[in-house]
């Protein structure tokens, strides 16, 4: 990473991570297909998949049964579930109603030839109306259905239901008779609610019976168009509940038992069901949220004018069959066809968690603006350990919650890359503009330590070392002590044209530099120096229209007071700094006086000679 961070390469590397943050920023609020598949694909990954393979479904539209009689339309029906049984197909879920009698059709014809004979002899009469009797008898579409959907055993019927003004979450109990099935519920416990459905059209008592089951159908709660829509998948009808037909085809596609269907609860509201180990997104109204139409999963549709002779029906073992024996008389064909998208969702595992509502873009907005200040203000190294944090709040709130979680991520990411990549623009600004306050007292070797050192002089940072003063008997020249303050980094200040400090930056456990300020005496012997061990800072001081920085403290203004006892080729040292030193010193005393206010007389000590 450092030799990436250098200098030449940080301006292409921070427009490089603006450029892919602003891309993913722009994709992820617009949504699309990319993001629906990411959230498809997390949702999975969390969520399972279900522990069996489910079975396909098939949709089958049959032709030419529309313009027959009731009664006929029944035997041709009784026929295809004979058909569809003798395939081996999982279930037949029938897109028809039989909510009324064919009977009424076949005793109209019966009571018209019985009109027809009052003008035949009584013999005649009596024996038409004989074979009319046996005719009655035996000729029962209705009965034959019935006796075809008996013996299939994998026949379901649709009901209507309507919706209330207003459907509410769902609460309540299982249906009793209804196709009962056991409600798991974890979390809190369910406000009682009236009913928010009730039945407006259903199979006749006959069919009823003889049925495998019976689910419902209705539009869907909510259809935008190019937008997800919600579908009922379960009813709560009278206190009780009831699959939809979508939902129920899919639960027996994947081989789940009436009583193996998990609902899972959040705060006393549906949150999801679980079926064969995966988990499905519901609403709190008991329904699934569809994605939109170019992202939703479809049933493969086959129209047929017959089913005898097929070659279709070999394939169809162990599928899920959607039978519409005469489409141009289905009445609702949409909820009909809303309920086999579910079903093909739920099989396909391409539902939708809940989209945001009202302002959920200027949420998405307001998440991205705080992430981008956050990783903008925390750089390098910082900001790359705040992306996991974010990530796993979000995921958390994404498993708890069941809230997006795609877009929200491509939000962190188009954040930390633009937040890093400004960060990146704002350090080499803030490098720079050290660069220039160190300039003229620090020597180029130095600046990079410097910089570690006081990264900004505005904070008031301390730098552990031993200020050196300086009074040279003529004018102090650069280029007497130049190569000197190279060699030892030396931060440099000019006091006036005979004095100047030198500050020489130390660890904690440091060794005095004795034999740095030695080779200084050296080089400038007529000079009266003197030096102080300590903390120093930076403080600015304005020349006219800029800032200039110097160094200031306590140990700066000690060092200047012992500058102005010494005399030429003098050495001056305070009792403090002797003790660390004076086993390689030979010293004079000189006398005793206060350096500081407050901190009492010191004794002052001349350094003759170092060994």
């Amino acid at each position: 990473m450092k030799k990436i961070l250098t200098p030449r390469f940080i301006e292409p590397l921070a427009a490089a991570l603006m450029g892919a943050g602003f891309f993913i920023f722009a994709s992820a609020l617009s949504g699309g297909s990319l993001w629906r598949g990411f959230e498809e694909s997390l949702w999975k990954n969390f969520k399972g998949h279900p522990d069996v393979l489910p079975a396909e479904a098939v949709l089958i539209r049959g032709k030419g049964l529309s313009s027959l009689g009731v009664a006929q339309q029944r035997l041709a029906l009784a026929r295809d579930i004979d058909l569809l049984s003798a395939s081996g197909a999982k279930l037949v879920v029938l897109e028809a109603w039989l909510d009324e009698p064919s009977q009424l059709e076949s005793e109209e014809i019966l009571a018209d030839l019985l009109d027809s004979a009052k003008k035949m002899s009584k013999s005649s009469v009596r024996s038409l109306r004989a074979k009319v009797a046996t005719l009655q008898t035996h000729l029962n579409a209705d009965d034959t259905l019935a006796a075809s959907m008996l013996h299939a055993g994998n026949v379901l019927l649709p009901v209507e239901v309507e919706a209330a003004p207003s459907p509410a979450p769902l609460s309540g109990t299982v249906w009793e008779k209804f196709r009962p099935y056991e409600v798991s519920r974890r979390g809190k416990g369910i406000q009682q609610l009236d009913a928010a459905w009730r039945p407006v059209r259903a199979p006749i008592d006959l069919f009823r019976s003889s049925a495998m089951g019976l689910a419902l159908v209705t539009p869907p709660l909510s259809d935008v168009p190019d937008q997800p829509i919600e579908v009922p998948g379960v009813f709560q009808l009278r206190g009780k509940w009831v699959n939809g037909i979508g939902f129920d085809a899919a639960r027996q596609a994947l081989d789940v038992p009436e009583r193996g269907q998990q609902f899972l609860w959040r705060q006393g509201e549906l949150s999801a069901v679980e079926l064969r180990g995966a988990q499905f997104p519901m609403t709190v109204r008991g329904g699934f949220w569809l994605p939109q139409p170019m992202d939703r999963a479809h049933v493969l549709t086959f129209d047929l004018p017959s089913l005898e002779g097929a070659p279709l029906l070999a394939s169809l073992k162990g599928k899920i069959v959607f039978y519409q024996p005469w489409p141009e008389l289905l009445v609702g064909e949409e909820g009909f066809a809303r309920q086999r998208e579910l079903c093909a969702a739920i099989l396909a595992q391409r539902l939708q968690l809940q989209p945001e509502q009202g302002n959920g873009f200027w949420i998405l907005i307001g998440f991205w603006l705080l992430l981008f200040v956050c990783f903008a203000l925390l750089g390098w190294p910082w900001a790359p350990l705040l992306a996991p944090i974010a990530g796993l709040l979000l995921i958390g709130r994404f498993i708890q919650l069941q809230a997006p979680l795609a877009q929200p991520l491509g939000m962190l990411a188009s954040a930390m890359f633009c937040g890093f990549g400004l960060s990146l623009i704002l350090a080499k600004r803030r490098r720079e503009e050290r660069r220039l306050w160190l300039r003229g007292h620090v020597p180029p070797s130095a600046q990079k330590r410097w910089e570690t050192l006081l990264p900004d002089p505005a904070t008031g940072a301390l730098v552990e070392g031993v200020y050196l003063g300086v009074h040279a008997a003529d004018d102090l020249k650069v280029p007497q002590w130049q190569a000197w303050a190279e060699r030892w980094d030396a931060f440099c200040e000019v006091i006036d044209s005979q004095t100047g400090g030198f500050f020489l930056p130390l660890g904690a456990n440091e060794a005095y530099p004795l034999a740095q300020i030695q080779e200084l005496r050296e080089l400038l012997p007529e000079a009266g120096m003197s030096s102080v061990r300590g903390a120093l800072g930076l403080a600015a001081e304005k020349v006219f229209d800029s800032v200039r920085w110097r160094l200031a403290g306590n140990l700066k203004q000690e060092a200047l007071k012992l500058l102005s006892m010494t005399k030429a080729g003098s050495y001056f040292v305070s009792e403090s700094d002797y003790l660390s030193i004076r086993q390689n010193v030979k010293i004079q005393l000189i006398s005793e006086t206060e350096l500081s206010l407050g901190h009492g007389p010191k004794k002052i000590f001349n350094v003759l000679g170092v060994f």
